[in-house]
Formats: structure tokens, sequence, C-alpha cells
């Protein structure tokens, strides 16, 4: 009985909706942009197949598909980096006053 009672003060926590919302929106964001940059990179693949065939330079066999793949990957591993930045300096403090706040009424 005392966790339900326990869940039941964060549940009705006034920053804990503000932590859900803000945290739900950041994850909606950074999913909504990785999804739609891995569309575009698939769908532009598809579509422009020979464009994304051919070498970077004159005389290169590093294709230009094979430089965008990386550049994919890399971007998601910034988008990673952005969302770890924002949990940091907006999630955390927003997660510690909720638990001060728990701390208080318990």
């Amino acid at each position: 009985m005392h966790s339900y009672k326990k869940a039941q003060s964060v549940s009705i926590a006034p920053g804990f909706k503000r932590l859900v919302s803000v945290r739900n929106r950041w994850r909606f964001f950074l999913t909504i942009l990785t999804l739609l940059c891995h569309a575009f990179f698939i769908g532009g693949i598809t579509v422009y197949r020979d464009f994304f065939n051919q070498p970077i330079a004159e005389g290169a066999t590093l294709t230009i598909g094979l430089v965008s793949a990386a550049l994919v990957i890399v971007l998601f591993i910034v988008l990673e980096f952005v969302y770890i930045i924002v949990s940091h300096r907006k999630l955390d403090p927003l997660q510690e006053d909720v638990l001060e706040q728990i701390n208080r009424n318990a």
C-alpha cells in the first residue's frame, strides 16, 4: 500500500505533468526528425539511384550514396547528443523539482 501512495503522490505532483509533457514533446520532435531524415534518405536513394551511385569525385571509388549514408548516421548520433544535452539541462532539473515536491509532501 505504501508504494501505491508514493506512486499516487508522484502522479499528482504539479511538476510531474510538466516533466512528462516536456519530455514527450522532445521525444516526439526528435523521433519525427529522425524518421523524416531516414525516409528522405531511403526515398532519395530509391528515386535517384543513378545520382547516389556516382563517385564523389572524378576517379574516386567512394560514391555519393555511401557518403550520404555516413552523414545520416552522423546526424542520428548528433540528435542523440542533442537529447542528452536537453535531458541534462531541462529534464533533470524538472525531475529534481518533482522529487523535492514529493519529499516535502511525504
